[in-house]
């Protein structure tokens, strides 16, 4: 009157209906009793000893001996013994292993047995038990989850998803706390485009029941959108609103004074908010990225201005083409990129500024006579006509330039 078990369950769950056929109010009580064991021989109820019923050749008394043996094989127990009248319902009686923790017993196989009295020999004529849809259950139900020792900070079981700070995770890391005594947790980490997710599974032990939470670990690097470097152009200007390390491979630097024809840079050790900065590399790259920075910050002084989204710029001032700042008027300004306003006593702004110590590589020849013709440029520096189109420099008459679009 058993069967076997592969794992140990955590409840058992049936519908039943008990009726008594004469009311007993001494004994008022039917029972449900489920006993996980070894799959030695064991009987309900539990032998005392002197019984002389059992598996005991000639009918031979049980002796303590025996009846500690029997007790021994116990893995654990879902018992009811206070089932009342009543019609149909639901009843979900829970395992207990930790009372029988110390028999070190597998659960190996489960007697069950339904009595219409919880007192042997204590029933009446005509009493009923009817018993439907009688199943174990098996539990995932994650209560917890830790990362490195710690819990999740805001761990809801509901909620299945979770951003956290970016590193690279082990599977080793994670640590997951579910009701289910014989449930499987399982961690998975998946490199993705953007960094890592780590998935923790909690498994049912009869594999009916599957609960995954999934932990994001983005990489938090920002793309310096637009910025780009190649044989030809080693330098950029960024503007932003908040701190970044620098991008491997590239120096950064603030415009302190424009000197003659020259803007004069110093370097810096990050790139920092709300500060019109310029980069440099001789690296080629069509992607830079930069990580943001958490280190000792300061406001530096930089003649650069800049925005974020981008803007419009009405008067006359230096943008960066190529290697150098070419004055311009009516400008429109790309996101995250910085002007350079020509001081307002100066006699007279030069067309072209270099870099600190660069040297100008293109557009060269564009000087400031009041009487040369107009000359186009595209971006590279190299003379046009004036029939081509995109983004082009233009040089007027009278020595100023001018970015058209055509």
């Amino acid at each position: 009157f058993y069967m076997s078990l592969n794992a140990k369950p955590d409840a058992i769950k049936t519908w039943i209906k008990f009726s008594q056929g004469t009311t007993n109010n001494d004994f008022p009580y039917a029972t449900l009793s489920a006993v996980a064991f070894n799959g030695e021989y064991y009987q309900d109820p539990e032998p005392k000893e002197g019984d002389k019923s059992g598996p005991v050749v000639g009918g031979t008394a049980y002796t303590a001996t025996d009846v500690s043996d029997v007790a021994s094989r116990v893995s654990g127990k879902a018992q009811n013994k206070q089932i009342t009248v009543t019609g149909w319902s639901e009843l979900v009686v829970p395992f207990d292993y930790a009372t029988y923790a110390n028999n070190n017993a597998e659960a190996k196989a489960i007697l069950i047995t339904v009595s219409t009295n919880a007192t042997p020999g204590k029933g009446s004529a005509n009493d009923q038990v009817f018993l439907d849809d009688m199943e174990l259950l098996y539990y995932a139900n994650v209560t917890d989850i830790k990362y490195k020792g710690s819990s999740i900070n805001g761990f809801n079981p509901d909620v299945k998803s979770y951003d956290m700070d970016y590193e690279v995770p082990s599977a080793n890391d994670f640590a997951a706390i579910v009701e289910g005594v014989a449930a499987t947790t399982i961690c998975q980490i998946i490199q993705t485009e953007n960094g890592y997710q780590a998935i923790v599974y909690a498994i049912s032990a009869d594999l009916a029941t599957a609960n995954a939470y999934v932990f994001n670990f983005i990489n938090p690097a920002v793309t310096l959108e637009g910025v780009q470097f190649n044989s030809n152009q080693k330098w950029a200007t960024w503007y932003d609103n908040q701190n970044l390390a620098l991008p491997e491979n590239v120096t950064a630097y603030v415009v302190e004074d424009i000197y003659n024809d020259v803007a004069q840079i110093r370097s810096i050790g990050y790139l920092p908010k709300n500060v019109g900065v310029l980069l440099y590399s001789e690296t080629p790259a069509s992607n830079v990225t930069a990580l943001p920075y958490n280190g000792t910050t300061s406001s530096p002084y930089s003649l650069l201005e800049g925005s974020v989204k981008g803007m419009t710029v009405s008067n006359d001032c230096y943008l960066l083409y190529n290697n150098c700042f070419v004055l311009a008027q009516n400008s429109t300004l790309a996101p995250h990129r910085c002007y350079l306003s020509p001081f307002q006593d100066a006699p007279a702004a030069p067309s072209i500024l270099r870099i600190g110590g660069s040297t100008i590589t293109a557009i060269t020849n564009i000087d400031a006579s009041n009487n040369g013709k107009v000359r186009y440029y595209d971006l590279n520096g190299r003379e046009v006509n004036e029939n081509a189109t995109g983004i082009l420099i233009r040089r007027n008459a009278d020595g100023t330039v001018t970015k058209i679009v055509k």
